[in-house]
Formats: C-alpha cells, sequence, structure tokens
C-alpha cells in the first residue's frame, strides 16, 4: 500500500478556472494555497502574478514609443480580447 503524506501546501495555476465550490473547499481545507499566473482580485489565500490586461498595454504603450506599428495580438483564448488605449 501507498503510504502518502498530507499535503504541506497547493500550488494552482490559472486562477479563473475555480469554481466557488473549489474555492470554498480550499479555504477549508487548512492547506495553505498559492495561486499563480494571473493576478486574482479575491486570492483563497497567497497570490504570485501579474495582470495580463496591464502586461499587453505596457507592451503596446512600448511598441508604440519605438514606432512600431501596426500591432498585433494573437491569443489562445477569446477572453483575453480587450480594447487596449495607447492615448
Amino acid at each position: 500500500m501507498l503510504d502518502v503524506a498530507p499535503s504541506a501546501a497547493l500550488h494552482r495555476a490559472s486562477v479563473r478556472v475555480h469554481t466557488e465550490a473549489t474555492r470554498m473547499l480550499l479555504r477549508r481545507s487548512g492547506v495553505p494555497v498559492v495561486e499563480m499566473w494571473d493576478a486574482p482580485a479575491d486570492p483563497i489565500d497567497s497570490a504570485v502574478g501579474f495582470s495580463n490586461v496591464s502586461a499587453a498595454r505596457e507592451m503596446v504603450r512600448y511598441l508604440a514609443e519605438k514606432g512600431h506599428q501596426p500591432i498585433g495580438l494573437s491569443v489562445a483564448r477569446a477572453s483575453w480580447i480587450v480594447a487596449v488605449s495607447i492615448a
């Protein structure tokens, strides 16, 4: 039989996929939870990440200041498509 120790912590990436039931289960578990990649507005416990919207905005601003145009963005998920103003 496999003897497995209880988890000391839990790492979760892509925090946008948590259901409310998952969030409640993780909060009640007593195990430290570190969410990574996106910066959640309401982390379960701890979060280490960044805002994809802010990062894209800064990237476009930098490229525009360097004179690059037109600037395009290819993404894997339609939910990432946002209007970015560089004015």
